[in-house]
């Protein structure tokens, strides 16, 4: 589904955020047409251009952010197709994805810990990767390139 998707729209709040940041970041990078979408306003107008062809990677853990579900919801509506990465199939998003990566989250302390969720996402990413290596390196290549040229590191990269 991501191999073959026109576009990638992550969405997550909350403790997810951070995942959903790292993995939209990654893809930005490596593949492009990559959206994170949070539950603000400024949101919808981007998740509004949702089509068949669109692959949603809904992100949510309990207590379960009512935005990630609607934005799931919205998209299922758009007949695009929804991975779920949650604590269980049978949670709200889990249960109407086309695939459910559950993850465990629960920690010792009274937050969710996000290391599983993060290596889950690392997983997807590294096998997309993969199936467009060269394409990849080329796009990464460029944006090295620029970020070298805007002086946004402070080590600079080798493509010189």
């Amino acid at each position: 589904l991501l191999a073959n998707a026109r576009r990638i729209i992550v969405v997550a709040d909350g403790t997810a955020a951070s995942v959903a940041s790292y993995l939209t970041l990654v893809l930005a990078r490596t593949r492009g047409q990559a959206d994170h979408i949070q539950g603000g306003l400024d949101s919808l107008g981007r998740l509004i251009d949702t089509q068949p062809d669109d692959t949603i990677i809904a992100i949510t853990f309990p207590p379960y952010a009512s935005t990630v579900l609607r934005a799931a919801r919205w998209a299922k509506q758009q007949t695009a197709s929804l991975i779920a990465l949650t604590d269980s199939p049978v949670s709200p998003v889990g249960q109407i994805a086309d695939i459910g990566l559950p993850i465990r989250v629960s920690g010792i302390g009274p937050h969710n810990t996000m290391v599983a969720a993060m290596a889950t996402a690392n997983a997807l990413l590294n096998q997309l990767y993969l199936r467009h290596q060269n394409h990849a390196i080329e796009r990464y290549a460029t944006i090295t390139t620029l970020m070298d040229q805007w002086d946004l590191g402070v080590l600079k990269s080798d493509n010189d």
